[in-house]
């Protein structure tokens, strides 16, 4: 104090400026430890960033990092390329090999049709003797194996062996751009609900199959989809939507869907590391891992979208928590 009483005022404001710039420099001084914190906390936030891992697990993690380092710096990076042309490099890479070896959990989003491989349906069912079809009024299409003519449905067309209308057949593309209207829709969630109630342990809910951006909006069918409700039962919907409600999905705990190979092959993103899901993954967003048409990809199982998803989507921060909460989260 009394040497603060001996100064100028000028002097004074001096002295206060050198003091606070040393103490901005002191303070400006790298401190590792706050370092390593921001990258522990950063980490922490990305998914399976909170999983424990133990001792084996980690040094599998380990060699999972060395081996996924040795992919990112090859001369082609399978993730970047189109999943046609990276379909040989996955099936040689040692990341691919042990992920095919890994429990995936479930798929929650995968097309029936789309389960077995085109050529195997092809071959060992429709070319089948005694395999007989039928058309309905609404385009559908019912097979039946039977070793005589079987009995006619009602509102479908006369049982006729495939192999026979495939030899009368000269083109079989057929763009039928067909939609549903309301009325329509209504009668699909009146069978819906019939179906659950019947068979509880298989069918889970409903969904609409469309790109809701390039047709109807689900708005148009709320009349439809309010049916339920208005009957008093519960039918659980799982819509092709929502996707840009972030903040709202990750509030309620609502996981993202991802299939990175279909979001690629429909050319949806060309390069997986540019796909949203990366982002999302980074910040801890709930998701999903699923493969939506594997056989039409030429892509049998999970292992190949995990693979996307573990090296091109998540890149070198993923790990083996994140491979275990992206299962976790399919059976939770």
């Amino acid at each position: 104090m009394a040497l603060l009483s001996s100064l100028h005022g000028s002097q004074v404001t001096l002295l206060s400026v050198l003091l606070l710039c040393w103490a901005g420099v002191c303070g400006g001084i790298p401190d590792p430890r706050q370092r390593e914190l921001l990258i522990q906390q950063e980490a922490s936030r990305q998914t399976g960033g909170t999983v424990v891992l133990t001792e084996a697990e980690r040094r599998l993690s380990a060699q999972l990092h060395k081996l996924k380092q040795q992919e990112v710096e090859g001369p082609q990076f399978p993730p970047a390329l189109h999943f046609f042309k990276a379909l040989p490099l996955i099936q040689r890479s040692p990341v691919f090999r042990l992920l095919q070896k890994m429990p995936k959990g479930a798929a929650l989003h995968i097309h029936d049709f789309a389960v077995g491989g085109v050529d195997w349906l092809m071959k060992n069912v429709t070319y089948r003797p005694h395999c007989y079809i039928c058309f309905t009024a609404s385009q559908s299409v019912r097979f039946l194996f039977s070793a005589k003519r079987p009995r006619p449905l009602p509102q479908c067309s006369a049982w006729v062996l495939l192999e026979t209308l495939r030899g009368k057949v000269d083109n079989t593309t057929d763009l039928d751009n067909r939609g549903l209207n309301v009325s329509e829709v209504k009668a699909v969630v009146e069978e819906a609900i019939h179906l659950q109630k019947e068979f509880p342990e298989v069918m889970a809910g409903f969904d609409l199959v469309g790109r809701e951006d390039g047709g109807r909006p689900l708005w148009y069918f709320r009349e439809a989809l309010s049916l339920p409700a208005e009957l008093g039962v519960t039918l659980p919907y799982f819509f092709h939507a929502g996707e840009t409600a972030k903040e709202l999905s990750r509030k309620r705990d609502v996981a993202v869907e991802v299939g990175p190979i279909s979001n690629q092959v429909l050319g949806l993103v060309s390069d997986l590391r540019n796909h949203p899901a990366a982002a999302l993954m980074s910040e801890g967003h709930p998701m999903v891992v699923s493969s939506d048409d594997p056989a039409t990809f030429g892509a049998t199982g999970l292992s190949y979208d995990f693979y996307e998803a573990f090296v091109g989507l998540g890149g070198m921060n993923a790990h083996l928590g994140t491979l275990k909460e992206l299962a976790i989260n399919s059976i939770r």
